[in-house]
C-alpha cells in the first residue's frame, strides 16, 4: 500500500471512529462492563418463546424484538455471556449508519464525525451489561434516525425508507416506549427536510408521505394480527399496568367517588389501600430511589393484583350454565384494559396534577442530565463559543471592521443542516422524556436512553459553527 493510500486512511473520519469504538471497547473489559447482569425483567424475556401458541406469545407481557434477540445471542455463550458484546456491537454498528446519515446531511464527512463520534462514549453504557432491553431498543433507534436523515438527504434513495421501516418496527418491538417514533419519525423528517431545502412541497409531499407510511404502517398490520389472535390492537397489553402507578398519586376522595361505574368500584379498593387514612394519595417524593420503590409495590403489590381479583369477582356473578368448565384467570389484555379504564378517566379527573407531575417530572430530569460531565462540559465549550463570537462582533464592529453582527451566519447551509441535526438530538430527548414521564417514574435505566444524541448535538453544532466562522473568514479575507 503507498503512502498516499495510508494518508487517505489516515485522514478518513471512519478510520477514528473505529479507533474510538476500539478504545471504549477496551475500557468496557477493563471496568467489567461485559459481564452480564441478571435483572428481575430477564426472566420475562426468556419465557415469551416458550408459549405454546402465537395467540400466548402476542398476549404475552413482552413485544418478541428482544426475546429473539436472546434466543440468537445465548448460544455464543452460556448464562447470557455474549449479551453485553452483542449489545455493544449493535450500538457501534447503529453509530456508523447515523454517521452516514448526519455526513450525506451536512455535506461533511467531519462534520458527521463531531455528531457521532460523541455517542460511542455514551452514558448509556452505564447499562450495556443488564440483560434488558432498554440498551438494544437505544440502539434501534439511533440507527433509525440515521436512516432517516440519510433518507432527507438522498430522498431519491427509496430503499432507505424500506431500511427505515425495518428500524422502527425492530426498535419498539424491542421496547414499546419507542412507539413515539412512529409520530416523531414523519414530524422530524419534514423539520429535517425544511433545514436543508426550505418549503419545496412538490418534491417534499411525495417523500414525506412515503415516510410516514414507512413508520406507520408496520404497527397498523401488525397491531391487526394482534386484533385478530388476541382481540387487542397494538404492540402490547401492557400501557396501562405502567400508568395506573402514576394514576394513584393523583386519587383523592372527590375524584374517586367521580370514576366511571365500571372502573370506581376499583378505584375506591386501590384508594383505601394507598391512601394511610388521608383525604389524597402522597404523591411521590422527589428522591428518584424512594419514588422508583413505592412506583412498584402501588402497581405490583396493590393495583394489579386488586385488578385481577375484581376481573375474577366480576366474572364469578356472572351465571354459570349447568356443567360449565372452571373459569379461567383474567389474561393480561383484561386487566391492562381495566387498568387502563381507570388511569384514564383519573387523568381526565385531574388533569392539572398530571400536567404538574409531567412538567415536574421532566425539569427534574433534565436537571439530572445537564450534570452529566458527558453532556455538560460540551455544552459549556458551546456557550463559551458563542459568548466569544458575540464579543468579537462587538469588538470588530467598534473598530469599524465589520458594519456588525452577522447574522447571516445562522442561514449558511452548513449551519442549517447541523441545526436539523441537532433538532433531531433535541426532539428525541424531549419526545422519549415526556412519554416516560407520562406513566413511569423516570428512572436512570430510562433516561439515560434519552440522552444518545445530545453530546453530539452540542459538539457538532460547535464544529459546524466554527467551521462556517473560519470559512467565511478565509473567504473575506482573500476577497
Amino acid at each position: 500500500m503507498d503512502r498516499f493510500s495510508w494518508s487517505r486512511i489516515v485522514r478518513s473520519p471512519l478510520t477514528w471512529l473505529l479507533v474510538l469504538m476500539s478504545v471504549q471497547w477496551v475500557l468496557l473489559d477493563r471496568q467489567g462492563r461485559f459481564v452480564p447482569k441478571l435483572v428481575n425483567d430477564t426472566h420475562t424475556y426468556v419465557g415469551v418463546l416458550q408459549q405454546d401458541t402465537l395467540a400466548d406469545i402476542l398476549g404475552a407481557s413482552r413485544t418478541v424484538g428482544y426475546p429473539l434477540f436472546l434466543k440468537l445471542v445465548s448460544p455464543l455463550a452460556p448464562g447470557f455471556g455474549a449479551v453485553p458484546e452483542a449489545h455493544t456491537l449493535v450500538y457501534f454498528a447503529a453509530i456508523l449508519i447515523f454517521w452516514i446519515g448526519a455526513k450525506s446531511y451536512s455535506g461533511s464527512r467531519w462534520i458527521g464525525f463531531a455528531f457521532a463520534a460523541p455517542m460511542i462514549f455514551a452514558s448509556l453504557f452505564r447499562i450495556v451489561s443488564r440483560v434488558q432491553a432498554d440498551f438494544l431498543s437505544c440502539a434501534l433507534a439511533v440507527a433509525t434516525l440515521g436512516i432517516l436523515a440519510w433518507s432527507a438527504a438522498r430522498p431519491e434513495r427509496k430503499a432507505l425508507a424500506g431500511a427505515l421501516a425495518l428500524f422502527l418496527f425492530s426498535a419498539y418491538q424491542t421496547r414499546p416506549s419507542y412507539l413515539f417514533l412512529i409520530a416523531f419519525v414523519p414530524a422530524l423528517g419534514v423539520i429535517l427536510w425544511i433545514c436543508i431545502r426550505g418549503l419545496s412541497w412538490r418534491k417534499l409531499v411525495p417523500w414525506a408521505v412515503l415516510i410516514a407510511l414507512a413508520s406507520g404502517l408496520p404497527f397498523l398490520l401488525f397491531s391487526a394480527v394482534r386484533l385478530a389472535t388476541v382481540g387487542h390492537f397494538g404492540v402490547v397489553s401492557y400501557g396501562g399496568v405502567n400508568a395506573i402507578g402514576i394514576a394513584v398519586v393523583l386519587m383523592d376522595s372527590k375524584a374517586v367517588a367521580s370514576l366511571p361505574p365500571e372502573v370506581q368500584p376499583l378505584g375506591n379498593r386501590i384508594y383505601r389501600k394507598v391512601r394511610m387514612g388521608k383525604d389524597r394519595v402522597r404523591p411521590y417524593p422527589p428522591n428518584l430511589g424512594g419514588a422508583a420503590y413505592r412506583y412498584n409495590r402501588i402497581v405490583w403489590k396493590i393495583s394489579f393484583p386488586m385488578a385481577v381479583e375484581y376481573l375474577e369477582e366480576r366474572a364469578r356473578a356472572k351465571p354459570a350454565a349447568d356443567g360449565a368448565v372452571p373459569l379461567p384467570p383474567p389474561s393480561l389484555v383484561e386487566v391492562n384494559q381495566l387498568l387502563t379504564d381507570l388511569s384514564v378517566a383519573m387523568f381526565r379527573l385531574r388533569p392539572g396534577r398530571y400536567s404538574d407531575w409531567i412538567v415536574t417530572s421532566a425539569l427534574r430530569t433534565t436537571r439530572r442530565v445537564v450534570h452529566d460531565p458527558w453532556i455538560r462540559i460540551p455544552g459549556i465549550a458551546l456557550l463559551v463559543s458563542i459568548v466569544g463570537l458575540v464579543l468579537w462582533w462587538v469588538i470588530a464592529t467598534l473598530r469599524g471592521r465589520v458594519r456588525g453582527p452577522d447574522t447571516a451566519l445562522i442561514l449558511e447551509p452548513g449551519l442549517k443542516a447541523a441545526m436539523g441535526l441537532v433538532l433531531l438530538g433535541v426532539g428525541y430527548y424531549v419526545c422519549h422524556l415526556l412519554l416516560i414521564v407520562a406513566v413511569e417514574i423516570p428512572m436512570h435505566r430510562y433516561t439515560v436512553s434519552t440522552t444518545p444524541f445530545l453530546s453530539g448535538s452540542v459538539i457538532g453544532y460547535l464544529a459546524a459553527l466554527w467551521r462556517t466562522v473560519f470559512t467565511r473568514g478565509s473567504a473575506s479575507s482573500s476577497s
